[in-house]
């Protein structure tokens, strides 16, 4: 009993050293299962095949760019070639994975492991930051840190860590805005508004739409009217962009180049879902932890999980933890603060039901429920006054709230069922696996109806024990997720043996490859074992296939020739013959004959006892030289994709100028040679005529011919083309990210505005103190007089 008491005494005294204890313990229930059978830490379809793979590349990117002392700005390896800076800030821009580039002999896996229970313990730290002041008993800062750090959002994000990396810090954005309107403290909010715009510009726009909302509860919650709100909000509006434009060296070049993805402006206006899933998934993700069943076969994802038109997986997450579930009607029915209550919630169920809320929410895009994590973010603040002080609770909603919770989690999954025709039967497994949430339920309603002895205390341990198997079952208990050994792993990522092994290979097959750039057609499934269309990336050859949301924009192109889509828009795998040629696929590395692109390849060697290299004969030089052009709508009624070796195929807007330019010339490559941000071509044309580059256009090429700027074109789905002078032609490529510049000015701007406001805020916080020592000085000396 005394070591009891010693322990409660110590947990009083040190609550953020106690929480962080929680969290690692329910953290030990999804890592240390891995460690114990020796699993690789595999999350998935994306996490293998974009977050692992995209670990190597910017870890070689690193190597060349402090090798050569520049920045870096291109990847070659990257889809036919790809803006680095401005694509990959999607990926790499948040400090985690940048300390991971650190443990470069460690496995991308074994990294992500480590760094994940990082997240984890300072996802419960940064939402104990923002709760500290409000005088909770220590059991509810405890429930409130591990259900902020475990809640179905966070832990459906440990596969995606860039957003988990978001996540954890929001709690700090929202304190920000809160110092804010309270004290009228902005260099936090300036600070973590810069932090959080370069960790995640995905996410921080969505965190942007939403701060209005937050703002004007808040500001109405503190002030008890809306009395000086627009002044407030305008003065808080320009902290707002000073913080964002403070890495306007990072966020204007993804910006220019985000704009053109194919994903944007796909918007859902409309004020219905077409399918009934949706709804039941709002319904079910609310008061379910469905993320024991997420990505855990194809029944249960076939019920509640669909793809959109536009080919988006859609899940929803909402819950965090089963205490939330039966206590979220309470806020909404007590006399203080009820209608700023009500009125916050009904705009986020507004958002959140309506295809048009989540579509603005998601950048205007098609609709999607990654920003749901807002929503578990303010029933937490929602509800923890409740989970704090249980005499606040209302039984009998308590009880209305039962009977609700009772009715989704039973009848919401055969109900869908019967709806949309599915035989039910197949679903009894995961239906099984989720509908226990009722016991606990249950157990918390008697807890908190009957006000047992020591209900605090248990509901803390009830909710603890909840989360370590919901965060289990997610994951090292779902076969989806441990099913991949380190042998598989290993393998597949060694099919080709090493970078180095395979690149001095191929370069030793022919000594004209010492001036000519080339690519490798690899099929997928044969060489690769179908582990990932971006293992180019670990063996850094360029390819002609790729798995990313965030390819060159330009490359859309390639889909008006051929559709090389595969699964997803963003799947994409050459295989057109004629798009293989045009793209300088001059070797193949297969495991027979059959796979061949087309029938015009000579075998040259065997490769890694079990693979053979073919060269392409059709290859002859990098560079193409056409004399005549086509529209692409003439194009379209071709629909002949070998016209893109035989002639230019341009835009409508470009048709004339470049019929002007073309011409029939003898050509010929002379050399082609790259290194980071820049390549250098040169040729040899008896005519002025019109040259295509086949990498993809982008406005951060600056091109010199000769010594003179090039006009380039987009052309030849999505590539470079610009005219060139008769004679020996000396073509210059330099890289630099367009919009770079004019990001690095408002960078530097916007770093002295925050300097300044830092003076300001020092200088006024001294002044103040100084006049209260002032005041205390002569309150002494009145004392003492009399």
């Amino acid at each position: 009993m005394k070591l009891l008491n010693n322990l409660v005494r110590f947990a009083h005294r040190h609550k953020l050293l106690t929480v962080l204890l929680c969290t690692i313990i329910v953290s030990g229930f999804i890592f240390i299962p891995y460690l114990i059978m020796n699993k690789p830490f595999v999350l998935g379809w994306d996490y293998r095949n974009t977050y692992g793979l995209f670990y190597d590349n910017v870890n070689e990117m690193l190597s060349i760019s402090l090798s050569e002392k520049v920045l870096p700005f291109y990847s070659w390896n990257l889809f036919l070639g790809n803006n680095f800076w401005a694509s990959k800030l999607f990926f790499y821009s948040d400090i985690f994975e940048w300390i991971a580039t650190i443990a470069t002999d460690v496995h991308f896996y074994i990294v992500t492991m480590v760094l994940s229970c990082i997240k984890l313990c300072i996802a419960s730290s940064t939402f104990y930051f923002y709760i500290r002041k409000k005088n909770y008993k220590l059991h509810t800062i405890i429930l409130g840190c591990l259900l902020f750090a475990f809640s179905a959002w966070s832990i459906d994000s440990m596969k995606d860590p860039f957003f988990l990396s978001f996540y954890i810090f929001i709690p700090f954005y929202f304190l920000g805005i809160d110092e804010y309107i309270a004290n009228h403290k902005k260099i936090m909010y300036i600070i973590i508004t810069a932090f959080l715009a370069m960790t995640n510009y995905y996410n921080f726009f969505t965190i942007s739409m939403f701060s209005t909302i937050y703002f004007l509860y808040r500001y109405y919650q503190v002030n008890n009217s809306f009395k000086g709100v627009v002044k407030s909000t305008l003065v808080l509006i320009i902290y707002y962009f000073i913080g964002v434009l403070v890495v306007g060296f990072a966020l204007v070049p993804c910006f220019l180049d985000i704009i053109q993805n194919s994903r944007i402006a796909q918007n859902s206006f409309g004020l219905f879902y077409a399918s009934p899933r949706t709804y039941f998934s709002i319904l079910s993700g609310m008061f379910l932890p469905t993320t024991m069943t997420g990505n855990g076969g194809p029944y249960i994802e076939s019920l509640f999980y669909y793809v959109t038109p536009t080919k988006t997986d859609l899940k929803i997450y909402l819950w965090a933890g089963s205490i939330i579930s039966i206590l979220i009607f309470q806020p909404f029915i007590q006399a203080c603060k009820r209608k700023a209550n009500i009125i916050f919630y009904i705009i986020l169920m507004l958002l959140l039901f309506i295809p048009l809320g989540s579509s603005a929410m998601h950048g205007f895009s098609e609709s999607s429920f990654r920003w749901t994590f807002l929503i578990i973010f303010m029933n937490l603040i929602l509800i923890l006054p409740y989970v704090n002080d249980l005499d606040l609770i209302n039984r009998k909603v308590l009880v209305i709230n039962l009977i609700v919770c009772i009715a989704i989690i039973l009848f919401t999954q055969p109900l869908l069922a019967f709806i949309t025709g599915v035989n039910f039967t197949k679903y009894l497994k995961e239906y099984f696996l989720l509908i226990w949430v009722i016991v606990i339920i249950g157990i918390l309603f008697v807890i908190i109806y009957k006000r047992i002895k020591h209900a605090k205390i248990w509901i803390t341990m009830i909710t603890i024990a909840e989360l370590c198997f919901v965060v289990y079952m997610s994951f090292y208990g779902n076969p989806f997720f441990s099913e991949i050994t380190w042998d598989v792993v290993i393998q597949s990522e060694s099919t080709l043996k090493d970078k180095e092994t395979l690149n001095k290979f191929l370069f030793n097959l022919d000594p004209n490859n010492e001036i000519q750039f080339y690519r490798v057609y690899v099929p997928r499934t044969e060489v690769y074992w179908d582990y990932s269309p971006n293992l180019n990336l670990k063996y850094q050859i360029p390819g002609l296939m790729t798995y990313d949301s965030t390819f060159s924009p330009a490359s859309n192109d390639i889909n008006l020739i051929h559709d090389s889509t595969k699964a997803f828009p963003w799947n994409i795998e050459i295989e057109e013959p004629s798009l293989v040629d045009f793209f300088g696929g001059k070797y193949a590395i297969v495991t027979e004959e059959s796979q061949l692109p087309h029938k015009n390849y000579e075998m040259k060697s065997m490769y890694n006892d079990y693979y053979y290299v073919y060269e392409n004969l059709n290859y002859t030089s990098f560079t193409k030289s056409f004399d005549q052009v086509i529209t692409y709508d003439d194009y379209m009624k071709v629909n002949n994709p070998a016209l893109i070796n035989e002639t230019v195929i341009a835009h409508k807007k470009d048709f004339v100028s470049i019929s002007n330019l073309v011409n029939d010339a003898t050509f010929e490559e002379l050399y082609v040679t790259k290194d980071l941000n820049k390549m250098n071509i040169g040729l040899m044309t008896t005519k002025d005529t019109f040259v295509v580059i086949p990498i993809p256009f982008d406005k951060g090429w600056q091109i010199i011919v000769n010594g003179v700027k090039a006009e380039t074109y987009q052309v030849n789905g999505g590539t470079i083309g610009l005219s060139v002078p008769a004679g020996t032609v000396d073509i210059q490529m330099f890289f630099i990210p367009y919009g770079l510049k004019i990001g690095l000015m408002l960078s530097v701007l916007c770093v002295v505005l925050l300097s300044g406001i830092v003076i300001l805020e020092l200088i006024d916080k001294k002044s103040r103190f100084h006049n209260k020592q002032i005041i205390s000085d002569n309150t002494e000396n009145n004392e003492y007089r009399q």
